[in-house]
């Protein structure tokens, strides 16, 4: 994809984010703490909330314990690195990749896994033998609790960090057109698939829960193949003056802001 970017005359102080900003990162790590909390108690020998303790002792059980627990970490290290300057001078990798898993699995819990398990638990609906009731809603409101808050940190990062950036938008170079084709047919083909296969879970799930749930579940996987092909279709737009090759920069300044054109 072609782009454009506009870059002020003048670097601006690095200053501070505003306070808001700030306090969703907090909000969001505080929303860790109840399951950082309840793994650190196990892996330190504790049983609580279980019914089964032996289940804890299972050496699958415990590895799992530890990198989860260290998961949550990484979240509490994002959210701050989301609303702070020092944040902002990361490589982009390194904030969208761990946002991209974590928004995969805590925008799930938001809509749809948190509102079936409060739905379950008003209600008396079957619950897990290898936990004590409170568990399933301290942890997963938890996690909703991060993707609410952990969201809102990305989108206030994003918007600081790279609003000015993208100007306009041209046609991809002519050799990506069918490496892009390929992944997106693909995307497209396995978010289809997913759908279909949630759909399929929710009928055979035998509760209208599980059909809400895993309706939600399929709608996610279809907006996925939707923002792909909105992304690989985007119209061109022009930034006016003469056309130049992919890949060429193209600096022009005027009253202090200088722009340029790159291929990326």
């Amino acid at each position: 994809m072609t782009f454009s970017t506009t870059a002020p005359a003048t670097t601006p102080a690095p200053g501070t984010t505003p306070p808001g900003v700030r306090a969703l990162g907090w909000l969001a790590a505080a929303g860790t703490l109840p399951y950082l909390g309840i793994k650190l108690l196990w892996l330190t020998g504790s049983t609580v909330g279980m019914t089964e303790p032996a289940f804890l002792s299972e050496p699958a059980i415990v590895v799992g314990n530890a990198i989860t627990f260290a998961l949550d970490l990484v979240v509490i290290g994002l959210a701050l690195a989301l609303t702070h300057r020092w944040g902002d001078r990361l490589p982009a990798w390194l904030v969208l990749l761990p946002m991209w898993v974590g928004t995969g699995f805590l925008a799930p819990m938001v809509v749809s896994i948190v509102p079936a398990i409060a739905v379950e638990t008003l209600t008396g609906g079957p619950r897990t033998a290898v936990f004590e009731p409170w568990l399933q809603p301290v942890v997963y409101g938890g996690f909703a609790w991060q993707g609410v808050f952990l969201g809102a940190a990305f989108v206030a990062h994003a918007v600081r960090r790279w609003s000015g950036l993208i100007t306009t938008v041209a046609r991809p170079a002519a050799g990506l057109a069918p490496l892009l084709r390929v992944v997106t047919g693909g995307g497209c083909a396995m978010a289809a698939a997913g759908a279909v296969f949630h759909l399929v879970a929710g009928i055979t799930a035998g509760s209208p829960v599980g059909v809400g749930v895993e309706t939600v579940n399929a709608a996610f996987a279809v907006a996925g193949a939707a923002g792909v092909l909105a992304l690989v279709r985007a119209r061109p737009t022009r930034a006016g003056g003469p056309s130049r090759r992919p890949g060429r920069a193209a600096p022009s300044c005027s009253r202090g802001a200088c722009t340029r054109s790159r291929s990326g």
